[in-house]
């Protein structure tokens, strides 16, 4: 689609100008905090190691129940993807620390 190629242009442009690595850095001091406050709530998620920061699952634990995280999360108008009996979380650079002190919120009220 040719109209579509000089936008596609300057995206590439910008990611080259924040550069890959330092997108990645953001991303995993973003969610470092976030992730270590579900774990002590129950929620199962991978250690760092066998994750990504940018694209991640929780599961749940014994005491949580899908359909009641539906309602807060949809309440807090936070958007994420039900995969299952998992919850697949895709923070991107336009997130800050306040969009995942809302998901923690919503997902442990």
């Amino acid at each position: 689609n040719f109209i579509l190629v000089p936008m596609m242009l300057e995206a590439l442009k910008k990611l080259n100008e924040w550069k890959p690595e330092n997108i990645q850095i953001y991303l995993k001091e973003l969610v470092s905090e976030p992730i270590e406050l579900l774990k002590k709530s129950g929620f199962i998620l991978e250690n760092e190691n066998h994750r990504a920061s940018n694209l991640f699952g929780i599961r749940l634990g014994k005491n949580h129940d899908m359909e009641q995280l539906k309602i807060h999360l949809n309440e807090a108008n936070v958007f994420v993807s039900f995969r299952g009996d998992a919850i697949r979380i895709s923070p991107g650079i336009y997130n800050d620390s306040k969009d995942l002190t809302t998901l923690v919120d919503a997902l442990t009220s």
